[in-house]
C-alpha cells in the first residue's frame, strides 16, 4: 500500500499518531496540574497504591486493578499478577464513555481505551 492510500474501518480513515509523548505543568483554574500530551502513545505502567491503614491496590496505567485489606485473600478484585491486571482493564477499574459534539459530528470516546484503536 503506497503512502498516499489511506486505510478504512467502516466510514472512519484509520491514522497513525506521529505525536511524542511529553509533559509539562499547567495552571487550570488556579491549581497547577502535570498534563501528558499523547498519553495513549506511551507502554502501560504499573502502580502500587499505599495506605497507613491494611488497605492495598495496585493499578495499571490501562485501567485494571485489584484492591482488598490486609491480604489477598480478602481482595475486593482479582488478586493477579501485573500483566493479568493490566489486560484486565475491561474487568475491574474506571469506565467512561462519552459522546462529544464537534463540527455538528456526534462521537463516542472511551477515554485510555484500546478497543476502538
Amino acid at each position: 500500500m503506497g503512502s498516499q492510500n489511506k486505510l478504512y474501518a467502516g466510514n472512519a480513515i484509520l491514522q497513525d499518531n506521529p505525536a511524542e509523548v511529553s509533559g509539562e505543568f499547567v495552571r487550570l483554574l488556579g491549581e497547577e496540574y502535570y498534563r501528558i500530551r499523547n498519553f495513549d502513545r506511551m507502554q502501560p505502567f504499573f502502580m502500587s497504591i499505599v495506605s497507613s491503614s491494611d488497605h492495598w491496590m495496585f493499578i495499571s496505567s490501562t485501567g485494571g486493578l485489584s484492591a482488598g485489606r490486609a491480604n489477598a485473600e480478602s481482595s475486593l478484585f482479582p488478586y493477579y499478577p501485573d500483566d493479568k491486571i493490566t489486560e484486565n482493564q475491561s474487568n475491574t477499574g474506571p469506565l467512561s464513555v462519552f459522546q462529544m459534539e464537534r463540527a455538528e459530528k456526534t462521537y463516542l470516546w472511551e477515554p485510555f481505551s484500546v478497543r476502538h484503536e
